[in-house]
């Protein structure tokens, strides 16, 4: 998904069932058959961040300034904080 060299900005939304991925504060498309979420999915209440739900696959790298929104986030709020990051030092 991403260089073993550089941060990759990445933002996941959800309103309802609709979910939507960006990349680098571009609106990505997904595919495959894995964006189908099931109800089971949506009605688990806790969020695991860096590994599956199932306890089978785990990320393997460094995260950084992972936020929760308590609503998904337009296109251009996830284009202007893109935009905000890429203007710090790394």
């Amino acid at each position: 998904m991403s260089s073993d060299t550089y941060w990759t900005y990445l933002v996941f939304t959800q309103d309802g069932e609709e979910w939507k991925y960006y990349k680098k504060g571009v609106l990505q498309s997904f595919t495959g058959t894995n964006n189908n979420w099931s109800s089971n999915h949506l009605a688990i209440s806790a969020v695991w961040i860096g590994r599956s739900v199932h306890g089978d696959f785990y990320f393997n790298g460094l995260m950084s300034d992972i936020r929760l929104y308590n609503r998904a986030l337009s296109e251009a709020e996830v284009l202007d904080l893109y935009n905000a990051t890429t203007n710090i030092k790394q």
